[in-house]
């Protein structure tokens, strides 16, 4: 015959959940750590490459933006005859010297008139012209990653004590 504290007894036994120590073998010992520093070496290494690669777009956008200027200078120290030329030559020469080479050679488009060269000496001291220089060009900062494109307009007023050349 069954008692009321053997079958309390029996059953309590059959549903107790079953307690086992998990001991991690020695082998596992630091794997942590080295997961962690080869994570972290890896992130620091994108960080790296992105911050690589932010420097050069910039860098790149500057001497873009430089070679405008430069240009536009230039154009504005010439006489009309001489001007286009010298403001395309400073244009060109600015981006070689940079390092900067653009995909399809770029190009500089000088906008100026006659008319605004010689409105100083027609008018009789009346508002200076000036000339518009505006380089495009298009960089591959990094092979495979695609272009960017920069397109910069610089604006000088003609220069009153120019070369007459």
């Amino acid at each position: 015959m069954m008692t009321p504290e053997s079958t309390t007894e029996g059953s309590a036994r059959d549903h107790a959940p079953e307690q086992r120590k998990v001991r991690s073998s020695s082998c596992d010992r630091g794997s942590m750590s080295i997961e962690m520093s080869i994570m972290m070496g890896t992130v620091f290494l994108s960080f790296l490459m992105l911050s690589m690669y932010a420097g050069r777009v910039v860098r790149q956008e500057a001497d873009v933006r430089s070679a405008a200027h430069a240009a536009a200078r230039a154009g504005s120290l010439h006489s009309w005859a001489n001007a286009n030329a010298a403001a395309l030559d400073a244009g060109q020469q600015n981006l070689a010297t940079s390092g900067t080479a653009c995909v399809g050679g770029g190009t500089v488009t000088v906008t100026s008139s006659e008319g605004q060269f010689e409105q100083k000496a027609v008018n009789g001291g009346g508002a200076p012209g000036f000339i518009s220089v505006e380089v495009d060009c298009t960089i591959s900062p990094v092979p495979l990653l695609g272009t960017n494109q920069y397109d910069f307009v610089a604006v000088e007023i003609i220069d009153t004590y120019r070369q007459e050349d």
